[in-house]
C-alpha cells in the first residue's frame, strides 16, 4: 500500500545522519550527499527522469504529458539542522516522491491520462544551518538570489556552495523545469515527533 511504502521509505531516509530521535545532515555534508544518492538511486529505479540543476537541486521528472506540457512541482528538502527533525522537509520530499509514484503506476496501468508533468523536488540549502541564508536552491529558483551569488556563499570555514556541492558530487549543470504550480508538504522543524 502507499501508506506501508511511505513508511518503508521515511525509516530508510532517517537512517542519513540519524541522530538521537531526530537527524543531523546539514546542506552538502557527507550526510546530506548519501541522502541525495539514495534518493537519486529511487528515482532512477522508479523510472523518473532525474535532473541536477547548478546550485544542485534535484528533480524527478515524470513526463506524462510531453515536453510542451506545463509541470506541477512538488516536494521539500532533505537538508536538517544540525540536530533537527526527521519529519522536516523529509516528509514533504518523501511524501511527493510516493504519491508521485502511485500516480504513475495509475497512468501506466490506462487509468489516468495526465494533461501535465509532474516533478518531484529536493531542494538544496532550505534550512541555512551551514550556508546563509536559508533557502538558496529554491532563491535561485525563483530568481529570488543569483546562481553566481549563491554558489559564492561560503559557510564558518570559509568553504563555498560551489566547493561543498563539488565536494558530495552535486554540481549539476542540468535545465530546471519551470513550474505551474508548486505543492509542499511541511512538519514540524524539532525531533520530537
Amino acid at each position: 500500500s502507499l501508506a506501508r511504502r511511505f513508511h518503508e521509505m521515511f525509516r530508510e531516509s532517517a537512517n542519513f545522519g540519524r541522530k538521537g530521535k531526530g537527524v543531523s545532515r546539514v546542506a552538502c555534508s557527507p550526510e546530506d550527499g548519501h541522502v541525495r544518492d539514495w534518493f537519486v538511486q529511487w528515482l532512477d529505479a522508479n523510472g523518473f527522469r532525474v535532473i541536477v540543476d547548478p546550485i544542485g537541486n534535484i528533480f524527478g521528472m515524470l513526463d506524462f504529458a510531453g515536453s510542451a506540457a506545463a509541470v506541477v512541482l512538488t516536494g521539500s528538502h532533505l537538508d536538517s539542522q544540525p540536530n533537527g527533525g526527521r519529519f522536516d522537509g523529509a516528509y514533504g520530499v518523501i511524501a511527493a516522491a510516493q504519491s508521485a509514484l502511485a500516480i504513475k503506476s495509475k497512468v501506466e496501468a490506462g487509468l489516468l491520462a495526465p494533461r501535465r508533468n509532474l516533478c518531484v523536488v529536493n531542494w538544496t540549502n532550505e534550512e541555512g544551518a551551514r550556508f546563509q541564508p536559508s533557502l538558496l536552491g529554491s532563491g535561485v529558483y525563483a530568481g529570488r538570489i543569483s546562481l553566481t551569488d549563491a554558489l559564492s556563499v561560503t559557510d564558518g570555514e570559509g568553504i563555498s556552495v560551489r566547493q561543498a556541492l563539488q565536494s558530495i558530487g552535486y554540481a549539476g549543470s542540468g535545465q530546471a523545469p519551470r513550474a505551474e504550480k508548486y505543492v509542499e508538504l511541511h512538519i514540524e522543524c524539532g525531533p520530537e515527533l
